[in-house]
């Protein structure tokens, strides 16, 4: 129980403290939070103050969640304005993208967890720069579905999909998020049937992406990460989905 919770305060104290260097107010309070529990916990020597440390820091994080998305939609622009013009961001503003890209794979991973993956190894190099994953989840998309069955026997297609599919509630959006645009590959032979859908993992120069719409609107510029990867924060790679039948 304990190194579970530890692990997990660790994981907000870190988030707290990116989003103080984003200037987001609830960085502070999250902060305040962690330190005041740990305080109390060693002062009073009862670990309840510590137990109830995420507890509170999740419901100061969501009751000023509007601050804090005006805050991020502030930066995001400036940011964005300021690579288009050819000016660079300075180590602090780098970092402030860099753990906008974790944050969001940490966060996602319970909706999106194929493209949380692609995005989270980004910060770190590949071997070749090709990484395979073993998940069939790509099969159940309803684009891929379709270039299967209108051409069953050609072993290389390229499958796409269109900005609308990238919405949260879209039925296409947890492959659209992770694949697109992804080449399909299928081979076989006596014994099985391999489907292999390879995507590059890379940010586009100019992609304004809304990742959620209601109750709040939350878009990410992935300008500011392929200016990362250009700076050689992010090392982009193939991603290889494989499932054999």
């Amino acid at each position: 129980m304990l190194i579970p919770l530890l692990i997990i305060i660790t994981v907000l104290t870190s988030i707290s403290i990116w989003s103080i260097t984003f200037g987001f107010t609830a960085g502070y309070m999250g902060l305040f939070i962690m330190l005041s529990g740990i305080i109390l916990s060693l002062s009073f020597k009862k670990a309840k103050f510590i137990v109830l440390i995420p507890v509170v820091w999740i419901m100061i994080n969501a009751a000023m969640i509007t601050g804090t998305i005006e805050t991020y939609n502030a930066k995001r622009i400036e940011y964005f304005d300021r690579v288009q013009n050819n000016l660079e961001l300075d180590f602090i503003e780098k970092f402030n993208v860099y753990g906008l890209n974790i944050v969001m794979s940490v966060m996602g991973y319970p909706f999106y967890p194929e493209v949380s993956l692609e995005s989270f190894y980004l910060a770190f190099p590949s071997k070749g720069g090709v990484r395979y994953f073993q998940n069939d989840f790509f099969l159940e998309s309803k684009k891929i579905r379709e270039a299967l069955t209108a051409q069953p026997k050609k072993s290389d297609m390229v499958v796409k999909w269109n900005i609308n599919d990238y919405s949260m509630g879209s039925s296409e959006a947890r492959f659209a998020l992770a694949l697109n645009a992804c080449f399909l590959k299928i081979k076989t032979s006596a014994a099985k049937t391999i489907y292999e859908a390879k995507v590059r993992v890379e940010y586009p120069a100019s992609s304004e992406v809304t990742l959620i719409k209601k109750p709040v609107e939350i878009k990410v510029e992935e300008g500011l990460f392929a200016y990362l990867q250009k700076a050689g924060w992010l090392q982009p790679y193939d991603a290889v989905w494989v499932s054999e039948e």
